[in-house]
């Protein structure tokens, strides 16, 4: 089987999970007291996952799908790069001829919205 993509859901997280998508399901961006329960869940998960990374929770983003990571990860280290360059200078990306599509769009999005320049480089038979 491909658990890449999608996989079983350990009992322990389906029960953590399961408040939040039956009974207590305020959207927590809400100021209401409706999100109140979901903002403090999101809340202490955050925290929770910066503890076992040694960071602020508030460098901790929780994102929907690998893709949404892999554009937040590739759009802020564009940022930040461009930030260390000559004014008007693109960020030059390098990146693998078989990178995942959601690695590739991103790429090539910014290269056409001018954001970047992208090389791909090509592999042999054994992907190297």
């Amino acid at each position: 089987l491909d658990w890449n993509a999608t996989s079983p859901i350990f009992p322990e997280v389906t029960e953590a999970v399961l408040p939040y998508v039956s009974s207590e399901f305020g959207n927590p961006s809400s100021d209401h007291c409706f999100g109140a329960p979901s903002r403090e869940a999101v809340a202490r998960a955050r925290a929770s996952v910066a503890r076992m990374l040694g960071c602020d929770s508030g460098e901790v983003i929780f994102c929907g799908c690998g893709s949404e990571a892999d554009n937040h990860a590739l759009r802020g280290a564009v940022r930040l790069r461009r930030g260390a360059l000559p004014a008007g200078a693109k960020a030059h990306v390098i990146s693998s001829a078989i990178e995942h599509v959601a690695i590739s769009a991103c790429l090539d999005s910014m290269a056409k919205d001018g954001e970047i320049e992208v090389t791909y480089i090509g592999v042999d038979r054994e992907g190297v």
